[in-house]
């Protein structure tokens, strides 16, 4: 059931917590899993952070991560 939805990176990019994802979903799944902030709830501070390690864990591409969103909401494609 779990391998059904869709998830996003906010605050949880961590290699332990992208490993597990990773380890659920399958290479296979990784096209539902999406870049998330929490903006504008969580500090900008927190947000760089979490993006930064997201960018420089090597677990994933972040343009794959907005192409999957785009698959889900094409009007993103514009922005």
């Amino acid at each position: 059931m779990a391998r059904r939805f869709y998830y996003d990176t906010a605050l949880s990019s961590s290699k332990m917590n992208l490993g597990a994802l990773m380890a659920l979903l399958g290479e296979e799944g990784m096209g539902q899993v999406l870049f998330g902030s929490d903006f504008p709830n969580a500090p900008g501070e927190s947000i760089g952070y979490f993006t930064r390690q997201l960018e420089d864990g090597g677990l994933v591409v972040m343009e794959e991560l907005r192409g999957n969103a785009v698959g889900l909401f094409p009007r993103l494609r514009e922005v």
